[in-house]
C-alpha cells in the first residue's frame, strides 16, 4: 500500500523556516566590517569580521532568534543603539583583535542584542612613554592606541606628577602637613615688654597671645620677640615651607598694617648658639585688622628654606619678631599674635 500527500501552503513556509535555520547553523564564515556588516546574510553560526570599519547595523536577520558568534580580527568601532544594536553598559565598543562576541537577531528588520562578550585583551602591559625611575621632568603614561579602551575603560592618557619614587615596590606618597606654633607654647620672650598671656572675653572664650607694642620705627629688628622650640617630623623632606600669621588688635585700627620677620634655623649636631637666619617677612599692604578684636591673618609670602643642617627632621628654632612696614602705616596699638602656621611636605615612603 502507498501513501500520497499533497504539498500546501503551510509546507512551503515550513520549507523556507528550515532553510532560513540551515543558513544561521551551517558553516564558517568570513567577512570585511562596513557600516552595515550584513550577519544575516552569513551562512554559518561562527564568522570573522576583518578591518577597522565603524560599524553601525548588522543588517536583516533570516529569522527571529538568529544567533551568531563573532570573532573580530581588528579595532572596529561597534556602535550603541538603544534599539537596533544594543551593547553591554550601552557604550560603544572598539574591538582589539581577539575579541568574541554572541549577536542575537531580536526582529528580522535588523535589530540585535549582544548577548555574550569576552575580550581578547584584558590587560596589556604598557612601556612606551612611561619611565618609573630617573629623570628631573614628570612622566606620562601613555595607554597604547590597541588596548581596547571599552574594555579596560581607563581614563584618557593618565598622568603622574611629583617625585614620588618607587621603592620596594610601594610607590612613595608626598603630601602636604601643617603645623601650628601656637602662643601657648612659646618660649618666655627674652625682651620686654612683649607678654605671654590668656585673656577671657565677656562671652567666656579663652585664648592665648604674645602681646607685641608699637615697633619703634626699625623695619629690620624688633624690640621684641618670641620663639618656638619644636623638632620636624622625620618623613619631612627637607623642602620649602610656607607660613602666615594669625594676629589680632583691640583698638580697631583697620587703616594700619602689622608687619613681621619670621627667623628660624634648624640644629643638628650644630652650636645651639648658631645666629638663627631670616626665613621670610611678613609685609603685605593687605595684613590689616578686620576690626577691634577681629582675628586676622597675614598673606603669605613666598616658600623659604629653613637654614642649618640636614638629615631630615630635627631640632628646629624659629623666632618671630613685629617691625615697622617698610611701606604704609603701621598699626598704631600693640597686637596679639594667636600663633603661626607651617605648611611643609613630607613624603611617606
Amino acid at each position: 500500500m502507498a501513501w500520497y500527500t499533497t504539498k500546501s501552503a503551510s509546507d512551503t513556509v515550513l520549507s523556507a523556516d528550515w532553510n532560513a535555520q540551515a543558513l544561521n547553523i551551517i558553516g564558517v564564515w568570513t567577512t570585511a566590517a562596513a557600516a552595515t556588516t550584513d550577519l544575516g546574510a552569513q551562512s554559518g553560526m561562527y564568522g570573522t569580521v576583518t578591518g577597522t570599519a565603524t560599524i553601525t547595523s548588522f543588517g536583516s536577520a533570516p529569522v527571529v532568534g538568529t544567533r551568531k558568534i563573532v570573532k573580530f580580527d581588528a579595532g572596529s568601532t561597534i556602535t550603541h543603539n538603544g534599539t537596533s544594536l544594543i551593547l553591554p553598559s550601552g557604550q560603544n565598543i572598539v574591538t582589539v583583535a581577539g575579541d568574541i562576541f554572541e549577536f542575537v537577531a531580536t526582529s528580522t528588520g535588523g535589530n540585535w542584542i549582544c548577548t555574550t562578550y569576552n575580550a581578547g585583551v584584558v590587560a596589556k602591559e604598557v612601556t612606551t612613554g612611561f619611565t618609573v625611575e630617573g629623570g628631573a621632568t614628570a612622566k606620562t603614561l601613555t595607554v597604547d592606541s590597541t588596548v581596547s579602551t571599552s574594555a579596560l575603560a581607563p581614563k584618557a592618557s593618565p598622568t603622574f606628577t611629583g617625585t614620588a619614587t618607587m621603592g620596594a615596590g610601594v610607590p612613595a606618597i608626598t603630601i602636604s602637613d601643617y603645623r601650628t606654633l601656637d602662643a601657648a607654647g612659646v618660649s618666655v620672650p627674652t625682651t620686654s615688654p612683649a607678654v605671654v598671656d590668656q585673656v577671657q572675653t565677656a562671652n567666656g572664650i579663652n585664648y592665648d597671645y604674645v602681646k607685641f607694642e608699637k615697633n619703634g620705627g626699625s623695619t629690620t629688628v624688633g624690640i621684641e620677640f618670641m620663639q618656638w622650640n619644636m623638632k620636624m617630623p622625620d618623613d619631612w623632606n627637607e623642602g620649602t615651607i610656607v607660613a602666615d600669621v594669625d594676629w589680632l588688635e583691640l583698638t580697631g585700627d583697620t587703616t594700619g598694617r602689622a608687619a613681621f620677620i619670621l627667623r628660624c634655623r634648624r640644629y643638628l649636631n650644630a652650636d645651639i648658639n648658631a645666629a638663627l637666619a631670616a626665613g621670610c617677612t611678613f609685609d603685605n599692604a593687605s595684613n590689616v585688622s578686620g576690626g577691634a578684636g577681629f582675628v586676622s591673618k597675614t598673606v603669605a609670602p613666598s616658600a623659604f628654606a629653613i637654614t642649618g643642617a640636614g638629615n631630615v627632621g630635627k631640632w628646629c628654632v624659629f623666632e618671630l619678631t613685629r617691625v615697622t612696614p617698610a611701606a604704609g602705616t603701621d598699626v598704631n596699638a600693640p597686637v596679639r599674635v594667636l600663633g603661626i602656621n607651617l605648611k611643609i611636605t613630607r613624603t611617606l615612603a
